[in-house]
């Protein structure tokens, strides 16, 4: 059974090798959602998915297609 809540280590793997600390930043600034159980911190699966489609956006309205 795939998994649906990450702890931030996990999910930070996930985010092509992110660290801890640059997980927790992305969720102190809201970049990325969050889940607590108690005093443990999740990740969704959807979240982690909507974060990344979010930073493709992001990044294909920068670049410049030549016309």
């Amino acid at each position: 059974m795939d998994e649906r809540l990450y702890r931030v280590e996990k999910a930070g793997e996930l985010l092509v090798g992110l660290s801890r600390a640059q997980v927790y930043r992305l969720l102190a600034s809201g970049e990325l959602k969050a889940t607590k159980i108690g005093r443990s911190t999740r990740i969704a699966r959807e979240d982690l998915d909507e974060f990344v489609q979010e930073k493709r956006r992001e990044t294909r309205s920068r670049v410049a297609v030549p016309a």
